[in-house]
């Protein structure tokens, strides 16, 4: 789609925070994209950057831009947006909401009050999966839901990869230290590999604060290095200096961590609970609990694919390929599609 066949109406898309994270991340990566087929703009409630009260101005200035519009879309992402969304859509008439849903399954009294209470007052929403898509049916069957994966042409282009002979990292850990994400899994099988003498560069790229009891017990095993504050960037470049990928999240919705480190020539493995981890599911060493049992059964598992280069390029490319016949669209593509469809 080219500028002159632009979609005119304004496309408004709320995200809580500019912090990195799935959601995010897309939001912000793809927003010069999405910038070119139509007329969107990208909202954050809280940068890190701002303060209070330059917030609170930034706030009543988009709410100000929304008024002025005539039929505006209002995408929401995550629940402090949808309260905002739900705001909007009380207060101003002729808005069509659009809630962005990112989790198969929601976490916390607050994300399950707001993001129920938003399917009832929208006929239409985006999900990141397949997953996502059957969970918000089962209780809202009317609504209309289409999928926009978390996949970025970028990524897809391998400019990121690296030759799999020469990756320091054997296993890497990226996300946030909370209950859903399961930081405490991964330190737990770390402890694991230090009890049976096993010696291994383990990486572990948090994007929040990690509890200071939890960063004793990581100091302690000897062999985790742990990085904050990375941009996307250089999260990027250590996946592709690492071999394994190792996923300990209860739930998960598509996971744009395990895309990235497909992409990145590092392979996904651990608890296979979000979409790509279901795509690529027997293709790689699994988890199903956090045990010295299932922690053995697991390194067995994964010894192969640290030691065998052969191996590990063979199943990165397999895993790959059955992504790509999933969802042969990436998230621009499919967002513009969607809302083009939801518009016109």
């Amino acid at each position: 789609m080219t500028r002159d066949n632009k979609i005119s109406k304004k496309i408004l898309h709320i995200i809580p925070s500019d912090a990195l994270g799935g959601v995010e991340v897309a939001a912000i990566r793809a927003q010069q994209e999405l910038k070119k087929s139509l007329n969107y703009e990208l909202y954050i409630i809280k940068p890190r950057a701002s303060g209070r009260l330059k917030r609170l101005v930034d706030l009543c200035i988009f709410l100000q831009s929304i008024f002025r519009e005539p039929n505006p879309v209002i995408i929401t992402s995550l629940w402090p947006s949808h309260v905002l969304g739900l705001f909007i859509s009380i207060i101003k008439a002729n808005v069509c909401w659009v809630p962005f849903y990112h989790s198969s399954v929601h976490f916390g009294v607050l994300d399950s009050i707001f993001s129920r209470l938003s399917i009832r007052f929208c006929r239409e929403a985006l999900v990141d999966s397949g997953i996502t898509k059957e969970f918000v049916q089962s209780f809202s069957p009317q609504l209309n839901i289409q999928v926009v994966p978390y996949i970025f042409a970028v990524l897809k282009s391998g400019q990121h990869k690296k030759s799999s002979a020469s990756r320091p990292i054997d296993f890497i850990w990226v996300g946030r230290d909370d209950k859903n994400k399961n930081l405490v899994g991964f330190v737990e099988f770390c402890e694991y590999l230090k009890n049976i003498d096993v010696k291994l560069r383990i990486a572990i790229i948090s994007s929040n604060d990690i509890h200071p009891s939890l960063l004793t017990r990581i100091s302690l095993t000897g062999m985790i290095v742990v990085y904050s504050d990375l941009s996307w960037e250089e999260t990027q470049y250590y996946l592709s200096e690492s071999k394994l990928l190792m996923c300990t999240s209860f739930k998960e919705g598509f996971s744009m961590v395990a895309y990235e480190g497909l992409c990145n020539g590092c392979l996904p493995c651990g608890s296979l609970v979000g979409e790509v981890h279901q795509i690529i599911n027997r293709n790689t060493p699994g988890i199903d609990n956090f045990s010295d049992a299932a922690f053995q059964r697991f390194y067995l598992e994964a010894i192969p694919f640290l030691c065998n280069v052969t191996k590990r390029v063979e199943t990165l490319q397999h895993c790959t390929e059955l992504l790509d016949e999933q969802y042969p669209k990436d998230y621009v593509q499919s967002f513009v599609e969607h809302i083009k469809a939801i518009v016109l």
